[in-house]
């Protein structure tokens, strides 16, 4: 499970810098910060323990930070962290078209944001995102060819939308261009045993570790 670890390292990582695009903790009154805060530790609480009364706390905790200072970012990262938890992917999408309408060229919110239509079994809408994805990741690719989170972004969208052969393929085309061993190892080897039923399936199964604090 290294694997699943280290790509929801990664979509958080990539949210974290939406929150960092439209927020500044400086701009931010205390209240709001102690009310996400104190739903973060909720938060990771449920995880710890794994009972609704925690994620239930966190969530409406973050609320209120978000009603204490809608342009402060990191409550709705955490939220959306709580509700994959709770996997309540409606109000999840609810909440994503909030966060990619302040950043639609974050390519990660847009993979998401596919997922959750999928966990829906709306198909046709989740590829319409997955495509939307990786146009995105092709046009941060265009403006700094080493981006490795849109070449993830490339390569999973690849997988869900043609087959894990094309990914491997593009896989290949992006280690020419990298001299990080240990991304394109992982990389392949994960691309190598792909299968997108799993893939949305799994998707929120892992507890999400990396929670923000102010």
């Amino acid at each position: 499970m290294k694997e699943n670890s280290n790509i929801f390292k990664w979509i958080l990582l990539s949210i974290v810098c939406y929150g960092l695009s439209i927020s500044c903790k400086s701009n931010t009154d205390k209240e709001c910060i102690l009310y996400n805060n104190e739903g973060t530790r909720f938060l990771q609480k449920y995880m710890e323990e794994d009972s609704t009364f925690y994620l239930d706390s966190a969530i409406y905790l973050l609320d209120k930070a978000i009603q204490c200072d809608p342009n402060y970012a990191l409550p709705y990262h955490n939220k959306l962290n709580a509700l994959i938890q709770k996997e309540d992917w409606t109000k999840a999408i609810t909440l994503i078209n909030h966060m990619i309408s302040v950043n639609p060229e974050n390519d990660v919110l847009l993979l998401d944001k596919g997922v959750f239509y999928a966990k829906l079994r709306k198909n046709d809408t989740a590829n319409y995102y997955f495509k939307k994805a990786n146009e995105v990741a092709d046009f941060l690719l265009n403006q700094n060819p080493s981006n490795e989170s849109a070449m993830y972004t490339k390569i999973i969208t690849t997988a869900l939308l043609k087959g894990k052969e094309s990914a491997i393929l593009l896989n290949e085309e992006y280690s020419k261009k990298l001299s990080k061993e240990s991304f394109i190892n992982w990389n392949i080897e994960y691309i190598k045993e792909f299968d997108r039923a799993k893939y949305i399936e799994d998707f929120g199964k892992q507890k999400r570790s990396k929670i923000k604090l102010n």
